[in-house]
């Protein structure tokens, strides 16, 4: 069985997609999550949904450590990825990424409306979203 896996250093602007990008193929995930807030909500390191490991990039130890856990259990990555690109499909599509797009647009239109007939102060509102 052939699992496949990549190992990528990337800028910090281009790191989102590319972890999206590994899940919609169904690749198991290791990501230096250390201060990055998107690859906690991509990657879920424990539980039943489990998709990849986060480690801290910095430290050759944990990267090397959770290469191998990919790498020494062809099933458990094979479970891994199929999870991630359930995540992927479920969360990350562009149609949802739209679908996101118009509640914000709609929300803040509708809050613009209250503002002008003056039933609601739109900046303290979203101060408090």
């Amino acid at each position: 069985m052939r699992i496949g896996s990549f190992v990528w250093e990337y800028p910090p602007s281009a790191r989102r997609i590319v972890s999206l990008e590994a899940m919609s193929m169904a690749k198991p995930l290791v990501v230096g999550a250390h201060n990055v807030v998107g690859f906690r909500e991509q990657v879920v390191p424990s539980g039943p949904d489990k998709n990849g490991v986060h480690v801290n990039g910095g430290n050759s130890a944990d990267i090397a450590w959770s290469i191998k856990e990919v790498l020494c259990d062809s099933e458990r990555a094979k479970r891994w990825g199929e999870n991630g690109r359930k995540r992927v499909l479920q969360y990350f599509t562009w149609r949802k990424a739209a679908e996101q797009t118009l509640r914000i647009y709609e929300m803040l239109q509708h809050l613009q409306e209250q503002q002008e007939s003056g039933i609601v102060d739109l900046i303290e509102t979203l101060k408090h979203e």
